[in-house]
């Protein structure tokens, strides 16, 4: 199978055809996309929530700040549909490492890694969450 003549191709589209030319096809060409959202962007949107808290004007201590990162983690990711107390093991094997016990620990290192260069930084403004319309 040949690659189809587009006029411009982006990165995801050659990755596509790389991994498999007939999964471009049914993703470029046909507009077919999964349902849901992976666990990936899940995880991605939950740690938003904690960089939100982070930089938010009631991180005032570093112990506070990571009790608040968490706080919202959690409060995402349940809100995302993602479990909470399972086989930790079962569930590392399936997130590749998205687990809510590493997250907690990457906002640990996160907050001492930046904590001392918080203040040479400023807050213009928190992002504003896009939600699409419905069709």
């Amino acid at each position: 199978m040949t690659a189809p003549a587009l006029s411009a191709w982006d990165n995801q589209a050659v990755s596509d055809w790389h991994l498999c030319p007939f999964f471009y096809y049914l993703r470029h060409e046909r507009d077919w996309v999964p349902e849901g959202k992976t666990q990936a962007l899940s995880f991605g949107t939950c740690w938003g929530a904690a960089m939100d808290a982070f930089w938010g004007p009631a991180s005032t201590t570093p112990a506070y700040a990571i009790e608040a990162m968490q706080a919202a983690f959690k409060t995402a990711w349940v809100a995302e549909g993602l479990p909470l107390g399972v086989d930790l093991l079962a569930q590392e094997a399936d997130s590749k490492g998205r687990t809510i016990e590493n997250a907690f620990k990457m906002i640990e290192a996160y907050v001492v890694e930046t904590w001392v260069a918080k203040d040479r930084y400023e807050l213009v403004e928190i992002e504003k969450q896009i939600v699409p319309e419905q069709c």
